[in-house]
């Protein structure tokens, strides 16, 4: 047997069923008849609740039924587009796949950065928790980050643009957000939707320095 309970399968289509039924709008199968009451679930998702002496039962509908009468599986092979992931959307006998822009990771960009220097960088990765000696390059990366996750440009003549830093709060131990204002770095600044991600996204122990 093919399935499991709980697995949904396809029922066989209707133009299977037009094409094979006999004058009595049965068709006969391996082990039985896919009789004419079952051709109304043909082309549908059905859901297999039990399998007892060699048949499932379904929960749509009482009868016993056989894999020969379901569709068979269908193995794809995709090719997934870099910087992609697919989303799966379910429809009643077939699957949407939809390309998504895949979430990076604190060390995704750590990697991604890293490989634009040449020199020993000092990266000790523990957990998730990530110590990089080199504050050049602590500050080069959350540029870096801040660069790609804001969506829109920085206009430094437009004071009424909001714009942010992420900071670390010693007394409290946790990451604020704070309002940029004129004459600071300008070395890592996040529009506010970005600076929000970048509180999930970097790591606590990353901004203590």
């Amino acid at each position: 047997m093919n399935h499991k309970v709980g697995d949904k399968v396809v029922v066989k289509s209707k133009a299977w069923y037009n094409e094979n039924k006999d004058e009595s709008g049965d068709v006969q199968m391996k082990f039985d008849y896919f009789v004419d009451s079952m051709a109304e679930l043909c082309g549908k998702t059905v859901t297999i609740s039990e399998i007892i002496d060699g048949r499932y039962r379904i929960k749509e509908m009482c009868f016993g039924w056989y894999d020969d009468m379901f569709e068979d599986i269908k193995t794809l092979e995709i090719h997934i587009p870099d910087g992609k992931t697919p989303k799966m959307t379910e429809t009643t006998n077939s699957c949407v796949i939809e390309w998504v822009d895949k979430k990076k990771t604190f060390e995704d960009y750590v990697n991604e950065y890293s490989k634009l220097f040449d020199q020993d960088l000092g990266v000790y990765l523990n957990g998730d928790a990530v110590f990089i000696w080199r504050h050049e390059f602590k500050f080069g990366l959350l540029k870096f980050i801040a660069d790609d996750l804001n969506e829109s440009e920085l206009d430094w003549e437009n004071f009424g643009q909001t714009k942010c830093e992420l900071y670390y709060d010693h007394e409290d131990g946790d990451v604020r957000i704070a309002n940029w204002s004129h004459g600071q770095s300008t070395a890592s600044i996040f529009t506010e939707g970005a600076a929000v991600k970048a509180m999930g996204l970097i790591p606590v122990e990353f901004l203590k320095f």
